[in-house]
């Protein structure tokens, strides 16, 4: 999907200056939003309406749209590709913010750390990359942190685990 995806961004990229992706973004984000709710997933995917109908209910999720866009998602209606419109988003938005030099880190701990940890962290990142870093924190089920930038192919990961097995791997090394 992420190849399909990425070809419809491209074609977005083409037809729209960088300003109107911004809106285009919105409104994409929008309609990902809205097929997240269950009634209009059932609706859209039902095999009872017709690709009429699941095009106007679509377009009828606003009540302004740019011509330019109410054709893009004819052309996903009629291919049969809604469930494509949030990958569509996705790379988007991160196609976007890297023109933009804009990034956004993933940070993974056990317990949250505070808005001011993070802004230090990203702060401190941002100018050792010469990038603009936004950091994004999720609580998993680790103990240590870990900080990846998918984008720019970076991870930085400090483990209690791996700690503890490098330590006890240097000390039977040593004897």
């Amino acid at each position: 999907m992420d190849v399909i995806a990425k070809k419809y961004v491209q074609a977005l990229f083409q037809v729209f200056s960088i300003e109107e992706l911004e809106d285009v973004l919105c409104v994409l984000s929008n309609i990902s939003d809205a097929l997240g709710k269950k009634q209009i997933t059932d609706l859209i995917y039902s095999p009872f309406l017709t690709t009429k109908q699941k095009e106007e209910l679509l377009l009828n999720l606003f009540e302004t749209i740019d011509e330019r866009l109410k054709n893009f998602f004819k052309i996903i209606v009629l291919e049969n590709r809604i469930q494509v419109l949030q990958n569509i988003t996705d790379m988007l938005e991160k196609r976007l913010l890297a023109q933009k030099k804009q990034f956004v880190a993933v940070l993974q701990t056990k317990d949250g750390l505070d808005s001011k940890t993070q802004d230090m962290i990203a702060e401190s990142l941002s100018r050792k990359l010469n990038v603009v870093l936004n950091i994004k924190q999720e609580q998993v089920m680790i103990e240590g942190i870990r900080l990846s930038v998918d984008d720019l192919g970076i991870e930085i990961s400090f483990s209690k685990e791996k700690f503890l097995s490098d330590l006890s791997a240097y000390i039977l090394k040593a004897f």
